[in-house]
């Protein structure tokens, strides 16, 4: 059941609570991979640990945010051949950093409590934006690839750019859309699809992952509609720990619409190795990349 605030259109109550705990279950990483793994990305589960090939040859556990004891991991040998980097709770061993958005008190977060400009502009986006979970999946994947492209060719994104192909975007979605884990929302400006967001929870984390809106409709903030949609529902949830708004980028646009909405930037202390052969050939190429796995707040982050 769905109320209207606005244009907007979000769970209220009971009903919310009822939705969200239903919707978004809690899900082990290796089935998180599974279903958003990249058509060629490589992944490996070692004692438990997911990890991901974000670079050829270097690896990161699947979720960055996630920390670990030193002797808690077990680094195969082929890791070090490339290179591999993981979070610490134990400051004291780090060597780098991995920083990432995230939204505290995510029970607090209501409307009404936001500040002057963040209402203004929530409110605002409610008189033309509507939002809404995925309800038919055929439906979906004929009238998100059109939103995708728009915002690929906007953004010149460098990730997933696989997906601007029509047979691959589907197949990849179909996997999706068939979990029962995953909740899917939906922006739409009048009766026309404008923005998506996926939603997700993984060890009482709330994951806002990939999130695209049209060009042609960014006067009316669906990214806006979505943000506030995905944060309302979390607020109605049991046990979340906090929601997790991705990796800071080198994309300033993006780094300041987070931080904006109250996004907090975490400099989590991580250990990183990567191979002296490899070492030299990064160096070789001016350090870009060494620089962006130590995790200086003026680079990248992978």
């Amino acid at each position: 059941m769905t109320v209207p605030c606005g244009k907007l259109e979000i769970l209220s109550g009971q009903d919310m609570e009822n939705h969200s705990e239903h919707i978004l279950r809690n899900m082990q990483a290796e089935e998180y991979a599974r279903i958003f793994r990249g058509r060629f990305e490589r992944i490996c589960n070692i004692d438990g640990v997911v990890w991901r090939e974000v670079r050829p040859l270097f690896w990161r556990p699947y979720f960055p945010f996630f920390k670990y004891k030193s002797n808690e991991i077990r680094i195969p040998l082929h890791f070090r051949l490339g290179g591999f980097q993981f979070c610490l709770h134990d400051e004291i061993q780090s060597n780098s950093f991995i920083n990432y958005y995230i939204f505290n008190d995510v029970k607090k977060y209501r409307l009404e409590t936001l500040k002057g400009d963040q209402r203004r502009d929530v409110v605002k986006c409610m008189k033309y934006i509507h939002v809404e979970a995925m309800k038919d999946p055929d439906e979906f994947l004929k009238i998100s690839y059109p939103v995708y492209v728009s915002f690929m060719q906007r953004t010149q994104y460098g990730v997933r750019n696989d997906l601007m192909i029509l047979d691959t975007y589907n197949k990849w979605w179909k996997s999706v859309v068939q979990s029962e884990n995953i909740l899917i929302l939906c922006a739409y400006y009048n009766d026309k699809l404008v923005g998506v967001s996926v939603l997700s929870r993984v060890d009482d984390v709330v994951i806002i992952g990939m999130t695209f809106t049209h060009s042609d409709y960014l006067s009316f903030s669906p990214a806006e509609a979505l943000f506030h949609t995905a944060r309302t529902l979390a607020s109605n949830l049991e046990s979340v720990k906090y929601i997790y708004a991705g990796l800071r980028t080198d994309n300033q646009g993006v780094n300041s619409f987070k931080e904006n909405r109250g996004a907090v930037l975490v400099q989590s202390p991580s250990y990183y190795h990567v191979n002296p052969l490899a070492q030299l050939l990064l160096k070789a190429f001016g350090g870009k990349y060494l620089k962006k796995i130590s995790g200086e707040l003026h680079s990248h982050s992978m």
